[in-house]
C-alpha cells in the first residue's frame, strides 16, 4: 500500500487539485464572461479545438481569447457545468478529461443551446502554475433550438453527434 503522506504522493496529489482548479477555474471564467481570468489559463501557444458542428481552431492566447469573448457574446445566459475529472500528470506534462455540460440562452428567450460534451486537454507546469497547452471540445450531445443570429435554421447535430 502507498503511503499517502509520501513526499511524491503529496505532490502528485497536489498537482492533480491544481489541475482541477484549473477546469474550474476556466468553467467560472466562462460563467462570469471574465475574458481576464479566461486568459490567464493558457500558454501563450495555447491551442482550442471546438469540433463540430462549429469546427473551430483557434491557435495563441490572444486569439483564444478572443473567440471566447465572441461566442461569450450571443448568449445573455451562460452555464458550463464541469463534472468528473481525470487527471494524469507526468512530471511536468499532464492530460485531464471532463465530462462537460452547458445551457445558454439568448436575450429574447428565442434561441436556447443545451448539450452533453467532452474536453480533453493536455497542460503544462508554468511558473504560475498549470496552464493549457491544448483543450479539445467534443460533443457527444447537442440541442439549439430557434434561429441562429443570421436568421439561419438551427444547427443540428452532426455525425457522431446525438
Amino acid at each position: 500500500m502507498t503511503d499517502v503522506r509520501s513526499a511524491p504522493s503529496l505532490t502528485r496529489l497536489r498537482d492533480e487539485q491544481d489541475i482541477r482548479d484549473l477546469g474550474y477555474r476556466f468553467a467560472d471564467a466562462c460563467n462570469r464572461d471574465d475574458g481576464a481570468a479566461f486568459r490567464e489559463l493558457w500558454t501563450d501557444d495555447g491551442v482550442w479545438v471546438i469540433d463540430e458542428p462549429m469546427n473551430l481552431h483557434i491557435e495563441g492566447v490572444d486569439a483564444i481569447a478572443g473567440t471566447r469573448a465572441s461566442l461569450r457574446s450571443t448568449w445573455s445566459f451562460f452555464v458550463q457545468m464541469p463534472h468528473a475529472p481525470v487527471v494524469a500528470v507526468d512530471s511536468d506534462r499532464a492530460t485531464s478529461s471532463w465530462t462537460v455540460s452547458e445551457h445558454a440562452i439568448d436575450e429574447t428567450g428565442g434561441r436556447a443551446y443545451f448539450n452533453y460534451a467532452r474536453y480533453d486537454d493536455v497542460l503544462t507546469r508554468t511558473t504560475d502554475g498549470w496552464r493549457y497547452v491544448s483543450r479539445h471540445y467534443r460533443y457527444y450531445h447537442l440541442e439549439q433550438t430557434g434561429p441562429s443570429s443570421d436568421g439561419a435554421a438551427p444547427t443540428r447535430p452532426g455525425p457522431g453527434i446525438h
